[in-house]
Order: C-alpha cells, then sequence, then structure tokens
C-alpha cells in the first residue's frame, strides 16, 4: 500500500477550531482508552447512522469521480470542486470500501468521528453538517497499515 505524506483536508465551518485532529484523537481510540464516554460523545438517537450514511455517499463519490457537492455547502462545495481530482485519486487507489467504524461524535462542533477501512488502505474521517444539514466538514487522513 502507498501511503501519502500528506493529510488530505478539507475543512469549512470549523475555521474558529484550529485543532482538527485534536477532534480526532478526543473522539478516537485515545478517549475510549479511559473507558469513559464523556455526555458530548453520545450522539444523538438516528444521527450516527446519518451521518455513516453521508459519509459513504461521498466516499463513492468520490471513487466515481463525481462528488456529491448538492450535499454540501456552497464553502465546502467550492473547497472540493477545487480538489476532487486529488480526493478521486486517493480514495480510488485505496479500492472498494470495506467497512466504516464510528470513533465518536463532538456535540460541541457538530463533528463525527469515523474509520474509513478500504481494500488497501485506512483513513480516520471526520464529517459535519451544518445547521441546514449540508456537509460543512470533510476531513479524511491516511492511515499506515
Amino acid at each position: 500500500m502507498k501511503h501519502h505524506a500528506l493529510i488530505v483536508l478539507v475543512v469549512i465551518g470549523l475555521s474558529a477550531y484550529a485543532g482538527v485532529s485534536q477532534a480526532y484523537k478526543r473522539l478516537g481510540p485515545e478517549a475510549a482508552a479511559t473507558g469513559q464516554t464523556p455526555a458530548a460523545m453520545i450522539p444523538p438517537s438516528g444521527e450516527q447512522q446519518k451521518a455513516e450514511a453521508a459519509l459513504r455517499k461521498t466516499i463513492a463519490g468520490f471513487q466515481a469521480s463525481k462528488p456529491n457537492l448538492e450535499d454540501m455547502d456552497a464553502p465546502l462545495a467550492g473547497a472540493v470542486t477545487s480538489q476532487s481530482a486529488a480526493l478521486s485519486a486517493l480514495l480510488t487507489g485505496w479500492g472498494a470500501l470495506s467497512g466504516i467504524a464510528f470513533k465518536g461524535w463532538d456535540a460541541q462542533n457538530g463533528v463525527w468521528a469515523f474509520d474509513a477501512t478500504f481494500e488497501k488502505g485506512r483513513a480516520q474521517c471526520l464529517i459535519g453538517f451544518s445547521k441546514a444539514g449540508k456537509i460543512q466538514t470533510l476531513w479524511f487522513k491516511p492511515v499506515a497499515g
């Protein structure tokens, strides 16, 4: 598997949230290792499935070189348009999506953390939504291994 040295990052809507990778750490395995689940990590009923479905649809769109821009707010759609070729190449290169594992929910920032496993790669993913229900935050970080 070829590893990419840089993080493919598309973040719009969290400009005040400087530590996006810190959100993943707070929500991911490091948080679970404490054996405690803060109330802010317990997602609203049914919303986890919606976030996962949106992430799956977004990954499928990139892999088909047809990102689901209609599901994104305008600033994110603009950023995705400029990065679409790179994201499509990265996600297509990993092969078929074989699974998504929920890692946590950050209520303060409205961000969902997932691990995505592909035939030839893995990624840490964050996805967040605007009050209008549009995707406003999208983050993929390749994981070695």
